[in-house]
């Protein structure tokens, strides 16, 4: 079945068709959350100090404390010792336990499982469970989604984070909160990746950036209150039920959707989506003429008018141009029974990641898609990890931050609307690289003594504005690139490539303490050479969708 010229009568908006559409797009609320909220659910206190014994202050056993001047720099590990109801000299570990410092009052699980002096690294260690656990989703949720369909792997990752986001919140234990972390982050793959080939898959090609700009907007909806929540619950525990919860709203939606048409037609189960194409058309009052049928790979035929409409997306209704009658589709030499047969052990095929490497040209494909992941990733987590340690208040500067974001996806529409995907994508990478090279080497002052840190983060903001631009590029570049049939597989394998880079970055902002310079010459490497490799990839611009395995190794 053609699942785009039945789109062209159906159109790819109507009231069914932008509800479903509103449901998978605000599925992405909680990873939102999630990933992001971990700045205040696992961040630092502000500072902190030995808890003193029974009957004593800090000022009396804690040394360096006055617990006034807030610039004091403090030993928090250290107390001095008490004996026999006396202070001594001596000096000993925080035996009670610490007192935190923080402007709002807040807590975080640092806080509660005391992940401070010599437990400090396992604080961020626990902040690596959740890209760990992402790492592992991505493959396995690309496995589910192509096998058993967008719908059933969108549930079963809501229905995840509700068991595992919750369990968090009553959890005290270090090693059980690790390992909800990764369970956490195994599950949000699915609201990451499905949801977004899921929207991507109900457009026409001059109507898929639509789709794709749409399901930014959650996104960026969920960035900007993650600041406001968490600043408004101060408990780490009130904010993750409260970034959690909300997927008890999202299951039952989800749950009375629609499967995608087109990984339903590459399964063969022709009849379930003539039975959506039949509600939306129902939904639209669009005739369906049983005199019209189009015979399918499958052996099944479809009853919707077709029209010979070659230069729209869309057949005007009450068009006078007559349904176009559809010869079955037959190979050199064939039957259309061979044919028939023929597609039903394609639809029965199941494909796995390593058919993504059968061909040389898939292959290639897929090995730059799959940096072009890392590098986005790597580069914007990196950005990220540096931005957050501007001064101020941490919740504007979170706010702040993700307002950004918005006008980014919007210049987006526009540049891909008017260039493509190919060209925007290696400008914005080549640009983040030099933006990123420009901040290493600009110094601090000139030899005239004027200061250039103004002008520093200028820059640096310029480098991150780039890379979250060729970001939300390499999402759209991803599901066109790869077919149907391994659409899924594609995004989850690309996606763990990508959790990679935002494992890594972490490691690489580390340099710094070898020389500031080191880290943004690594990131401006990286995105330069991501830039060129893209001139290797076709243009997917206006372009149907591949759908079977010959259709992703053709030139497109």
């Amino acid at each position: 079945m053609d699942v785009d010229a039945n789109l062209r009568v159906l159109g790819s908006f109507g009231r069914l068709q932008n509800i479903n559409c509103l449901i998978y797009g605000l599925t992405v609320l909680p990873a939102a959350f999630q990933l992001t909220g971990i700045v205040f659910t696992m961040g630092q206190p502000e500072g902190y100090h030995c808890r003193p014994p029974a009957g004593f202050t800090a000022n009396e056993t804690v040394p360096g404390w006055t617990g006034v001047e807030e610039d004091t720099e403090l030993d928090g590990c250290t107390e001095y010792e008490v004996w026999n109801g006396s202070v001594t000299q001596n000096t000993t570990m925080c035996d009670n336990g610490w007192q935190y410092r923080t402007s709002h009052g807040e807590t975080s699980v640092v806080t509660d499982l005391d992940l401070v002096c010599e437990r400090a690294f396992l604080g961020g260690t626990l902040q690596s469970s959740i890209p760990l656990g992402i790492l592992v989703g991505s493959y396995v949720f690309g496995q589910i989604s192509d096998t058993f369909g967008r719908r059933p792997a969108l549930l079963v990752s809501l229905t995840g984070i509700v068991v595992f986001g919750t369990a968090m919140s009553f959890t005290w234990s270090y090693e059980l909160m690790f390992a909800l972390g990764f369970l956490l982050g195994g599950f949000l793959p699915g609201i990451l990746v499905v949801r977004y080939v899921r929207i991507i898959e109900m457009y026409l090609p001059k109507q898929r950036l639509i789709g794709h700009t749409f399901s930014a907007m959650p996104w960026c909806l969920g960035l900007v209150l993650v600041g406001p929540f968490a600043y408004l619950m101060p408990d780490w525990r009130h904010f993750q039920l409260v970034a959690t919860l909300p997927c008890l709203i999202l299951i039952p939606l989800v749950w009375y959707s629609y499967e995608s048409v087109r990984w339903l037609v590459q399964k063969g189960r022709v009849t379930e989506a003539q039975r959506i194409l039949r509600r939306i058309a129902a939904s639209k009052s669009i005739d369906q003429p049983q005199s019209t049928h189009r015979q399918l790979d499958a052996g099944a035929y479809f009853s919707l008018s077709v029209y010979d409409h070659p230069d729209q997306d869309e057949a005007p209704p009450g068009s006078d141009t007559g349904p176009k009658e559809f010869p079955p589709p037959q190979g050199k030499g064939e039957t259309g029974n061979d044919s028939q047969t023929r597609g039903a052990k394609r639809t029965q095929q199941r494909y796995t990641a390593l058919d993504l490497f059968k061909t040389r040209q898939l292959i290639f494909r897929s090995l730059v898609v799959f940096y072009c992941w890392f590098t986005s990733n790597f580069v914007y987590y990196g950005f990220t990890l540096n931005v957050a340690n501007l001064a101020g208040n941490k919740y504007l500067n979170f706010f702040l931050m993700s307002l950004t974001e918005i006008p980014c996806f919007i210049f987006d529409f526009f540049v891909i609307l008017r260039f493509g995907r190919r060209r925007p994508l290696i400008v914005f990478f080549e640009l983040c690289g030099v933006a990123c090279l420009l901040t290493a080497f600009i110094p601090k002052q000139t030899v005239l003594e004027v200061d250039l840190t103004v002008l520093i983060v200028v820059v640096a903001i310029i480098g991150k504005f780039f890379i979250t631009a060729a970001f939300d590029v390499t999402y759209l570049v991803t599901t066109e690139v790869f077919p149907t049939v391994l659409r899924n597989i594609g995004a989850g394998c690309a996606s763990l490539f990508g959790r990679v880079g935002g494992i890594v970055a972490p490691f690489v902002v580390y340099l710094t303490v070898l020389h500031s310079s080191i880290p943004l010459v690594v990131f401006g490497a990286t995105s330069l050479v991501a830039g060129l490799l893209v001139f290797t990839l076709p243009e997917t611009h206006n372009r149907p969708l591949p759908e079977t395995l010959e259709d992703g190794t053709s030139s497109m």
